[in-house]
């Protein structure tokens, strides 16, 4: 009877984990398809619409950037025309350049240069704006869009090239995809593909071409704001539906690893588990505390050394995370950056313009001139690619915009900088003083309508590095005043921190006694191409 009782007790503690381990991987089993299917879908739908909204953001800059242009253009005249196309010209994505100014055609790309000729006919003012290519056929020429901005004396031509779109299109992982670029009445501008094939972009007469989606494809399509093009994307939904069951033989190994530890966890109950149960308690408080570095010791786990290969795994994936999300805040970072230089364009456009217009009436051509050249010299600065420069260049880039400035406030505003000279080789976040000039100028210097002055100075303090920008405007109450409303200071606080770990910036005011701003660059390195 005991031996009878024994045997049961074995069936029992065999039978047991091989039962729940069968209902543990039955239950996932049929709840899986219709589970892992919605979600995959979700998943993908997310990740694309994240690509196109960050694809179209580009796009929307590059046109931005095309209408800027334009609109300078016609504030050129014949002395500085040709400096103006060569100032186009370096732009990568722009191919060729026609124009007129004057009683003369300029015809200008990367390959011939600038050919000047006469004209003898008036100009059309109604064409302007978008103008799509000829034909979508391969040929030995660069394919380009048109971008036209007319005016009754003045024509502005710029060929941009179709290969600048395309490399602004994502590829989206291993799944067949493909993505366009369309105008207005659905004609395609570029495409790249990723697993699908030409046969869904339709050739029409003359070498354009429409897209055909594919019978079962997911279509995502977005208006690109402020241009005449949208972006179209597709998702290959049979391979989408095909990859959850390339899932399933990983489900069938992980069912089959937990039906294993079961049947391994029975047999341990009779083993002592205290001592790797602690040790894994232990190496958990670790982790908790931010010690991603540990790890468990296989050796000492018996029959969990599975387990705590498994675990260690783990912890490197939390870590390898945790570090992609630091990547990825910096990434954020860089395009608040690239926001910022887009509001700093149309912020001086309109005043500048205007001022820009008052010297051309007052014929003082000198100083239109020299305005002009700091007024193309900002621009290119605020264009640059680099997120980092030296305190020289940036320094230089306020006294444009000082002296633009002036302009308009005459002789209502003055300023001056005292530069320590070997601050000037220290490498700065690019943009970083500006909003903190502008605030001053905004909310200190315009309101008063007294005589003004601003200063700037910079030293070195040990290896830190002191930057003051000081007014004497109309000040503030600074418990009253949220300085995080400003978004431009905000930003350049937030990119200083990133750049300089332990870096920070205090503001002082008093109403009607001006502003103090202090940045302190802590550690303050050289740049790193610098000639010095």
């Amino acid at each position: 009877m005991k031996t009878n009782v024994k045997n049961y007790r074995k069936i029992i503690i065999i039978a047991l984990p091989l039962l729940v381990s069968l209902f543990s991987f039955l239950v996932p089993y049929f709840i899986f398809s219709s589970f892992i299917s919605n979600r995959l879908e979700e998943s993908h739908l997310e990740n694309t619409n994240s690509l196109v909204d960050a694809s179209a953001s580009e796009i929307s800059l590059l046109w931005k950037n095309m209408e800027t242009y334009g609109s300078t253009f016609h504030f050129i005249n014949e002395e500085n025309i040709e400096s103006y196309i060569e100032f186009l010209l370096e732009k990568e994505e722009i191919e060729y350049i026609n124009a007129i100014c004057g009683d003369k055609e300029y015809k200008a790309n990367r390959k011939d240069g600038i050919s000047i000729n006469p004209i003898g006919q008036s100009i059309d003012a109604t064409a302007s704006g978008y103008q799509r290519p000829d034909s979508f056929l391969s040929s030995e020429k660069e394919r380009c869009i048109s971008f036209i901005n007319r005016k009754k004396e003045s024509s502005l031509e710029i060929g941009i090239k179709t290969s600048a779109f395309l490399s602004l299109l994502p590829i989206y992982g291993n799944i067949p995809s493909a993505i366009y670029i369309v105008d207005s009445e659905g004609y395609l501008i570029t495409e790249k593909w990723n697993g699908f094939s030409a046969p869904y972009t339709m050739r029409m007469s003359g070498g354009l071409a429409k897209i055909i989606a594919p019978f079962q494809s997911i279509r995502i399509e977005r208006e690109i704001e402020d241009t005449p093009f949208s972006i179209v994307f597709l998702l290959d939904k049979n391979s989408i539906e095909h990859s959850e069951w390339e899932l399933f033989p990983r489900f069938i190994i992980l069912s089959g690893i937990i039906l294993l530890l079961s049947v391994l966890s029975v047999i341990y109950l009779y083993r002592s588990i205290c001592t790797p149960t602690k040790e894994m308690k232990e190496i958990v408080e670790r982790i908790a505390n931010g010690e991603y570095s540990a790890r468990i010791n296989k050796k000492d786990m018996g029959l969990l050394g599975d387990l705590s290969e498994e675990m260690n795994s783990m912890i490197k994936d939390i870590d390898e995370r945790i570090q992609k999300t630091l990547i990825a805040e910096l990434r954020e970072k860089e395009a608040e950056n690239k926001a910022l230089q887009a509001q700093i364009q149309p912020h001086f456009l309109f005043n500048t313009i205007n001022n820009l217009i008052a010297l051309l009436y007052q014929d003082d051509m000198e100083k239109l001139e020299k305005s002009l050249y700091q007024f193309s010299d900002l621009l290119h600065y605020v264009m640059r690619k680099e997120s980092s420069v030296t305190l020289g260049e940036e320094l230089t880039f306020l006294d444009d915009y000082l002296s633009l400035q002036s302009l308009r406030f005459s002789t209502r505003m003055t300023y001056q900088m005292m530069i320590q000279e070997s601050t000037k080789e220290v490498e700065i976040p690019r943009l970083l003083l500006q909003p903190f000039v502008e605030n001053a100028i905004l909310h200190g210097i315009e309101p008063k309508k007294t005589m003004t002055t601003l200063l700037i100075s910079s030293q070195f303090e040990g290896d830190d590095v002191v930057i003051i920008i000081r007014d004497n405007g109309v000040g503030f109450d600074v418990e009253k005043t949220d300085i995080t409303k400003r978004i431009g200071s905000s930003n350049s606080m937030e990119r200083l921190k990133l750049k300089y770990e332990g870096s920070s910036t205090t503001i002082s005011s008093n109403p009607g006694k001006g502003c103090t701003v202090r940045i302190y660059i802590k550690g303050a390195k050289l740049y790193e191409n610098s000639n010095s």
